[in-house]
């Protein structure tokens, strides 16, 4: 060990050009990184583990501030539901392009006149993005961490709008000036990203660890909706109709993982008791004219009448456990088709509708 590193160094002090000292420097920090996964190859976190600890953390089954849902299957969604949802937050969650960003723009521009809508975007860096996807090795740590921060920025400025944390902006004692919430990912979605990231050994232990010590204990979403397309669909739009310039070298793989990841995460959450709303948008062929969206008031009643506790807990239950590298995207196709299938049966025909999107 001491001559190879006293090889490196005599290798090193011999580098005397900028380009030379820089290439020399990548080499170094891959191979210091490496070195470090290696040495903790024996205790490092499973899928199940880790998304547990995440869930804990997010979700401690608080219930005071939560929608108590209320199925009813012969009552229309209309202006009284968007008001009855005051103070609320949903959380849209979904793969990479699978159209939440459009979604919560119909929701709130269907809702004007309703009720106050606070519309939370999913802020992308861009330049931090394409430095990832350049060196995933290398900076998915860095990158996580300001999403992260961003997210939980986010987070805070959802309690406040929905009257869960004081406000800079005083709110009427009556209620009716606060908002509900539509939030364009959240820490519960973003963390599908730390978790692909760590298990395909970009990121080490005290790092996953701190990425989770950073999310917010107070993570008081009403509704998780939960739009899901499969990897090939993501791929497809991302490199068809995006054409985001640090989209289009992703490999079906990651889309894979994040669906993985992700399916583990509402998975865990669901068994929970968390309130976790399934909609389905995959529609087939792929094509242009088959992209599918949810219809704006439909979705209120689904949110009005959410699952959560015990109903929800059936409706995800028995459905196998996801292991990385084991599990493929078949597999969480079919465990995702049986959740479907369920939310199918759902007492609210509102629910049923949106657990498969049609055009």
């Amino acid at each position: 060990m001491a001559n190879a590193v006293q090889t490196i160094a005599r290798e090193l002090a011999s580098l005397t050009t900028d380009a030379e000292l820089n290439d020399g420097a990548k080499v170094l920090e891959g191979l210091a990184r490496g070195l470090r996964l290696r040495a903790e190859a024996g205790r490092r976190y499973s899928l199940a583990v880790l998304v547990e600890m995440i869930v804990a953390r997010l979700y401690d089954n608080r219930t005071s501030e939560r929608v108590t849902p209320v199925p009813n299957a012969d009552q229309d969604a209309g202006a009284d539901d968007a008001g009855a949802l005051r103070g609320r937050i949903v959380a849209v969650e979904g793969l990479i392009a699978a159209g939440k960003t459009e979604f919560v723009r119909k929701l709130a521009a269907a809702l004007v006149g309703r009720v106050r809508v606070k519309v939370l975007p999913e802020r992308v860096m861009k330049k931090a993005l394409g430095v990832y996807y350049g060196d995933p090795a290398k900076y998915a740590y860095g990158s996580q961490l300001g999403f992260t921060a961003l997210r939980c920025n986010a987070n805070d400025v959802a309690m406040a709008a929905a009257g869960r944390l004081p406000s800079e902006y005083p709110l009427p004692a009556s209620g009716e000036g606060l908002a509900l919430v539509l939030a364009d990912r959240t820490c519960g979605g973003d963390a599908m990203f730390a978790v692909s990231n760590y298990l395909a050994g970009h990121m080490l232990n005290a790092e996953i660890e701190a990425i989770v010590d950073a999310y917010p204990t107070n993570f008081e979403f009403s509704v998780i909706m939960f739009l899901d397309v499969s990897a090939r669909r993501a791929e497809w739009v991302c490199k068809t109709l995006r054409r985001n310039a640090s989209e289009l070298s992703i490999p079906l793989a990651y889309f894979e993982e994040l669906r993985l990841t992700h399916y583990a995460l509402m998975r865990a959450f669901a068994r929970r008791g968390a309130p976790v709303l399934y909609v389905y948008c995959d529609d087939e062929p792929l094509a242009v004219d088959r992209v599918a969206f949810l219809e704006p008031l439909e979705a209120v009643g689904a949110i009005r009448d959410c699952p959560a506790g015990e109903a929800v807990r059936a409706l995800w239950a028995d459905l196998p456990e996801p292991v990385y590298g084991t599990t493929t995207e078949a597999d969480v196709a079919s465990a995702l088709a049986t959740v479907r299938g369920r939310y199918l049966q759902h007492p609210s025909a509102h629910v049923r509708r949106v657990a498969h999107v049609r055009v």
